[in-house]
């Protein structure tokens, strides 16, 4: 806090006692930047928990790990994997949802 203090004082006394103001064109790029930083994190998301959907489904197929593992083992791991990647793609698709209708 006290850092925060100081550095809002330093930028006040560099910017001759005006606090700085920002124009409308920083503004809108700024809020562009934010939604596409926004965009491609739920893209990487979304994939990754597709991925770790699928893997879980090649797991309880028996493609991915080999025979000598036991098949209770392969179950339950095939298991768990489908439910977490099914869990994050609907908590994505839930909070982009729930963006959008605070948005409106």
């Amino acid at each position: 806090m006290f850092t925060a203090i100081v550095s809002i004082g330093a930028m006040a006394h560099f910017s001759g006692g005006r606090q700085p103001v920002a124009n409308d064109d920083s503004i809108i790029n700024y809020s562009s930047s934010v939604l596409i930083a926004q965009l491609i994190l739920r893209i990487v998301g979304l994939m990754t928990a597709g991925l770790i959907l699928v893997v879980g489904i090649v797991i309880l197929v028996g493609a991915l790990i080999p025979a000598s593992v036991p098949s209770n083992y392969r179950t339950i791991l095939g298991v768990v994997m489908v439910l977490y990647g099914t869990y994050r793609i609907l908590m994505i698709l839930i909070r982009q949802r729930s963006k959008r209708h605070e948005a409106e």
